[in-house]
């Protein structure tokens, strides 16, 4: 009777106690099913916890229970542990006080991280004004950390075999070091250092198997001595060297600190600062050996901050935008919590709607967020880019503020200062001595080999097909690039309008009007859905011209672009129709050039580059300098003009650039880097001899309370009044103006001389239209263009099918898009091919014949809209050519001025060449032209 009862009464008990568990799961967020006396524990794979939470989270979503077998609500997305542990700080303030958490504390509740309420606030104020005082009114720490990377470095140099060095033990002591003098005012030797090897050890197992108390005692034992001999020679009156010295200081006058928090605190600092820290670096190691380009990156601008030199501070960081973003997405990476200290609620209260009773543990869980957040788009990439804004300089303020290996709120590890300091300072020094790859080099090697060779034809398939490409070269062995042009269209008929070519970075190719159109001005605009084709490439060659890193207006992208386009064509706006300046500077212009063509004597055979050179170099220099060259003393404009030409001819030749796009660190070698780069950079250094010394004469005499008169003085007065307006910018704009229009322009009216002495009927009609309305000696003005339909028309015609540019600059995705329902990725090259469309466009039938009534209706009068909008020479959308209206005004003024004053035939006994040269642009050759004086 005795036992059924006692079975009654166990039977009753154990039901009672499953209907109360199943009842009291009702309080918490839905998760997976728990079992009674168990939970979840037999049901999930602790060794892979982060895993199993990210599979909960996408089954329950970002609020749910899981049972160890007591109820743990998890929260797995930002904006829901932003609100528990920061808006809602107080609520979620408690810690667990049970075991495990307790075997960490020396007394009850006592410490920093697992102790809570009143001891808590006490402890974390007198730690985290200890480490502000080490960190900024002395700033100890960042020498501490300096010098403890100093010995770091010369443990390594000291190691002879660097071909197999494995890091854990050399990481493991400077972060070692740095936590023991912070705390007790002591390092260790690299050859004596057992003692610390074996505490880190200990504390692994310990971490491991929390079971096993052994490891904890002899922990505890090491920190007691460590505290015991700070405090050894140390008097209250004496300034701290270290923490315990500190700690014990305040002990004197605040009750609330004691000896055994004291204890307790170096537990706390030592737990969290010894492994976390070390364990990111060495994620660190591996993931730049697997990232080289990322590490060259990061080496380029650590010479060019710190120096080869230089001991890396804290006032290097601003400097060091791509260090930074590396730094940040390593720790983003690595994420190395895969499960969030505890916390407690110590009152009902809710997130983002949901219930979560008083007294409840949770996990806020950082490690989710940084893996799975939809902000850190690919997760599993490690690509520091994301921590950039698409000026490769400029934060990206939802990333960054996404980020939280530190946890969040009150709560927050109060050692991040110190870890930040650890990590700048151990990533700079590792990677500005030494450059990291992975052991048995062929073996890796080979593996990375076919790794890249999988992945480089898998990723292929994310781009619009086009011509076979190979690994390391794409099509660089297969293209013609002296003869691109002609490449395009015949790719253009085998894989449509929309193609990728490989160079070998991969370029997306657009050769018809509708696609490039929707591309570069329908996608292509100011507003924020729709700029998708707004970027730059942002690498060599585009960034040989810039003055400052992504300065100027061609090569420039992000907020810096808008700001300098807009001032600017504000600045040429004003010249070009306010006061009329840039006219009355073409016609000026206009007059001496004619007067130089007056003065040659042999006009039977005059080869006419180098006037028509000067003549829209001087205008060019009169907008930008207020200044021009005499003709008979022009050998300094025509050297510059020579360098320019032998630059971009040499450049579009070298397939080693397009390599270095792919591969920057070539750009680095020996001999190769010079061929790739560093031959090119010798090569502008006169051209930017050249232009400062001509910003300088435009500034000399100058002071902004004057009227300008050129470009720059200009661009100087508005520098007063706007903060993104500065000198070295004023420099790269001048680079740009310079670059893109001096040749351009130049180049064309070279071709309109040969295709108007191959085309006499055209060029009669055109000199008739002249007479009629300009008269023998008027000077054209932008009133007569309108009265000039066939003028008009010629000069468009010539445009087009001088068509000068085999190759557009390119843009670059700033976000996945598509053209014509053709998808193309983020971040990829695209070239909107317009030479292609004025050459081979429906619209432009027989597009080799130069005919300018393609341009007007049959009435001879009334423009061919078509046609008109066809037209593209200066491309098209917000990135087009920013002096487009300059070199308008200088192909109509020149035009009607060579045609108004002489007739142009071939030189006697030669026929004129029509066949261009490939040297970035399609140059006619120099050839000699007669010039036939119109008698008035």
């Amino acid at each position: 009777m005795f036992f059924l009862s006692v079975l009654l009464f166990l039977t009753t008990a154990l039901a009672v106690y499953i209907w109360r568990f199943y009842e009291s799961t009702k309080r918490y967020p839905k998760g997976p099913r728990p079992y009674p006396f168990v939970g979840n524990l037999f049901t999930m794979n602790f060794l892979k916890i982060h895993e199993e939470i990210a599979k909960f989270s996408k089954e329950y979503g970002n609020i749910f229970t899981i049972y160890l077998p007591k109820p743990h609500v998890v929260i797995t997305d930002f904006d829901g542990v932003n609100e528990a542990f920061v808006k809602k700080g107080d609520d979620f303030i408690g810690r667990s006080g049970i075991f495990p958490d307790t075997i960490f504390q020396n007394i009850e509740n006592g410490g920093v991280i697992f102790s809570q309420g009143e001891n808590w606030r006490e402890q974390r104020r007198a730690a985290l004004h200890i480490l502000r005082d080490f960190g900024m009114g002395k700033n100890l720490m960042e020498e501490q950390v300096l010098v403890s990377a100093q010995d770091f470095l010369a443990h390594l140099a000291s190691i002879k075999n660097k071909d197999e060095v494995f890091l854990r033990t050399p990481l493991q002591v400077f972060i070692g070091n740095i936590i023991n003098e912070t705390l007790f005012g002591f390092r260790y030797d690299y050859d004596n250092c057992s003692r610390m090897m074996n505490a880190a050890d200990e504390l692994n197992v310990l971490t491991e198997a929390t079971n096993n108390g052994r490891p904890y005692l002899q922990l505890r034992r090491t920190i007691k001595e460590d505290v015991a001999r700070a405090l050894e020679s140390y008097s209250v009156d004496q300034e701290p060297e270290c923490l315990v010295q500190a700690y014990y200081q305040k002990m004197q006058s605040n009750p609330n600190l004691n000896y055994e928090n004291l204890l307790n605190v170096c537990m706390d600092f030592y737990l969290a600062g010894m492994e976390t820290t070390t364990t990111t670096l060495r994620w660190a190691s591996l993931l730049f050996a697997s990232y080289p380009d990322v590490q060259e990156k990061i080496r380029e601008e650590i010479l060019r901050v710190v120096g080869p030199e230089g001991k890396p501070t804290s006032s290097h960081r601003p400097k060091m935008p791509y260090t930074n973003a590396a730094i940040q997405e390593l720790q983003r990476r690595a994420n190395i919590l895969p499960l969030n200290v505890v916390h407690r609620t110590v009152r009902d209260t809710s997130v983002k709607g949901v219930e979560i009773p008083a007294d409840t543990h949770v996990l806020g869980e950082i490690h989710q967020i940084m893996a799975h957040s939809p902000v850190f788009k690919d997760g599993h990439e490690f690509r520091p880019e994301r921590f950039l804004m698409e000026d490769g300089i400029t934060p990206n303020k939802e990333a960054v503020d996404l980020l939280c290996p530190f946890s969040m709120g009150k709560r927050q590890c109060a050692g991040e200062a110190l870890a930040r300091v650890e990590l700048f300072v151990g990533v700079v020094t590792l990677l500005q001595n030494y450059r990291m790859f992975f052991l048995s080099v062929l073996l890796f090697l080979t593996t990375a080999l076919a790794i890249y060779i999988w992945r480089f034809y898998e990723n292929t398939k994310r781009y619009p097909k086009g011509p076979r490409p190979y690994p390391f070269v794409g099509n660089l062995l297969t293209l013609d690039f002296f003869k691109i042009h002609e490449e395009f269209a015949k790719l253009t008929k085998e894989y449509g309008s929309i193609f990728t070519i490989y160079m070998p970075k991969p370029h997306v190719v657009i050769t018809d009007f509708d696609g490039v159109n929707e591309a570069f001005v329908k996608k292509g605009e100011f507003s924020i859905d729709c700029d998708d084709f707004i970027g730059r490439s942002g690498i060599f060659p585009d960034t040989l011209f810039q003055n400052v890193e992504n300065g100027g207006v061609i090569f420039s992208q992000g907020e810096n672009w808008r700001e300098q386009r807009r001032a600017s064509l504000h600045i040429l706006r004003d010249f070009g129709m306010g006061k009329n300046l840039m006219e009355e500077q073409v016609l000026l212009s206009a007059q001496d050039f004619l007067a130089h063509l007056a003065s040659i004597k042999n006009k039977d055979e005059i080869c006419l580059r180098e006037p028509i050179q000067v003549f829209i170099a001087n205008i060019i220099n009169k907008t930008l300098y207020g200044f021009s060259y005499e003709y008979d003393n022009c050998g300094r404009l025509m050297k510059a003009a020579d360098e320019l030409n032998v630059l971009i001819e040499s450049m579009k030749s070298n397939p080693l650039i397009f390599v270095g796009q792919l591969f920057p660190i070539i750009h680095r070698l020996p001999v190769i880097g010079h061929m790739s780069k560093g031959r090119y950079v010798d090569m502008t250094a006169g051209l930017r001899r050249t232009i400062r010394e001509d910003v300088t004469r435009a500034l000399e005499s100058y002071t902004p309370d004057q009227e300008p008169e050129c470009l720059v003085q200009a661009y100087y007065q508005k520098m007063q009044s706007n903060s993104h307006l500065n000198y070295e910018n004023l420099l790269n704009v001048c680079m740009d103006f310079y670059t893109a229009g001096m040749e351009t322009t130049t180049t064309t009216l070279r071709w309109a001389s040969l295709f108007f002495a191959t085309h006499p009927e055209v060029q009669e009609k055109i000199r008739e239209e002249i007479l009629r309305i300009v008269g023998p000696e008027g000077k054209p003005t932008s009133s007569d263009r309108s009265k000039m339909p066939y003028t008009n028309a010629a000069i468009q015609e010539l445009q087009r099918r001088a068509n000068i540019l085999p190759m557009n600059v390119v843009h670059r995705t700033v976000r996945d898009t598509s053209v014509k329902g053709v998808k193309i990725p983020a971040d990829t090259h695209v070239l909107g091919e317009i030479h292609q469309i004025m050459a081979h466009s429906p619209v432009f039938k027989d597009g080799h014949e130069f005919r300018p009534e393609r341009f007007l209706m049959e009435d001879g009068i009334t423009p061919n809209k078509e046609a008109v909008d066809h037209l593209c020479p200066f491309s098209m959308g917000k990135r087009q050519c920013a002096g487009e209206a300059l070199a308008r005004v200088e192909l109509f003024v020149g035009v009607v001025t060579l045609l108004q004053n002489y007739r142009i035939e071939p030189a006697k006994g030669r026929k004129v060449d029509l066949e261009p040269i490939f040297a970035g642009i399609l140059l006619p050759k120099r050839q000699p032209l007669r010039l036939i004086p119109i008698v008035q």
